[in-house]
């Protein structure tokens, strides 16, 4: 005898789920960690950057030193982006996404900074839109963290 399956509109017990995760909640946490990893690739890639240049169009030892500096600083910070990146891909805790939430937080506000301040230097907003790029990155990883935060919390059907 076949057995039929009935499902009811808008019933969340039956989505497909492997371990209690749908495949929505398993896209979002991928995409979060996509644009984390390239994230911190950037941040590599800027202070290699950084470093390589550091005396450009100078002879100045002390240009130099900050230059330096400013390279040992973002080399820091992609060190930092890691591990959050990778204590939320390997360990999904609570603590976990907190501290991956205050370093997308603080990429998002160096970022801000950074964009402003170039776009005010080239006196053109408009021909400095790619310098946005960054903060959008750490602005949809936000958006991700809370997506997944709010997909997790237990709540009753009727207050969603």
């Amino acid at each position: 005898m076949r057995t039929i399956w009935r499902f009811r509109t808008g019933c969340r017990a039956f989505a497909p789920t492997v371990a209690g995760v749908t495949r929505r909640h398993r896209f979002v946490f991928v995409a979060v960690l996509a644009l984390a990893g390239a994230e911190c690739l950037y941040w590599l890639i800027a202070a290699y950057l950084l470093y390589e240049f550091r005396n450009f169009m100078t002879l100045d030892g002390g240009v130099i030193a900050v230059r330096t500096r400013n390279a040992y600083l973002l080399l820091a910070w992609f060190a930092v982006n890691l591990g959050a990146t990778l204590a939320v891909a390997l360990r999904r805790r609570p603590w976990t996404t907190a501290v991956m939430v205050g370093v997308q937080l603080g990429d998002l506000a160096f970022g801000l900074w950074w964009s402003f301040a170039v776009a005010i230097s080239i006196g053109e907003i408009d021909s400095a839109d790619w310098v946005f790029l960054q903060p959008a990155a750490a602005a949809l990883v936000l958006a991700g963290l809370n997506e997944l935060r709010r997909r997790s919390d237990p709540q009753p059907d009727a207050t969603r």
